[in-house]
């Protein structure tokens, strides 16, 4: 899985780094291996915001989706488990349609 990460005047921090990462695993479960790519953008504004675009492929046929989701908050760390929350039900939406479609 290719991974990511834009820095838009947010300094750079491996923790919050980790904690997208185990989010994300967590929120993809058994899908997670079909994952190809990840493209993360943490951003500081009136809000802060947090971004997330994945590429995969689903369903019998390894048909190729991509997701996007977007959340502020005022914590980057919510913000990222939030959006990984996201991320994993449009996934898992999308494997539900592809399996049966």
């Amino acid at each position: 899985m290719d991974v990511q990460i834009r820095w838009k005047d947010v300094p750079r921090s491996h923790q919050l780094e980790e904690h997208l990462a185990s989010s994300l695993r967590f929120a993809l479960g058994r899908l997670a291996d079909r994952v190809t790519a990840v493209r993360v953008c943490f951003e500081d504004g009136v809000a802060r915001r947090c971004a997330i675009e994945i590429e995969g492929a689903l369903g019998r046929l390894r048909k190729k989706v991509r997701v996007h989701a977007e959340v502020h908050d005022a914590d980057l760390y919510v913000a990222a488990h939030r959006v990984a929350e996201d991320i994993g039900r449009h996934m898992k939406a999308a494997s539900m349609l592809r399996e049966y479609a």
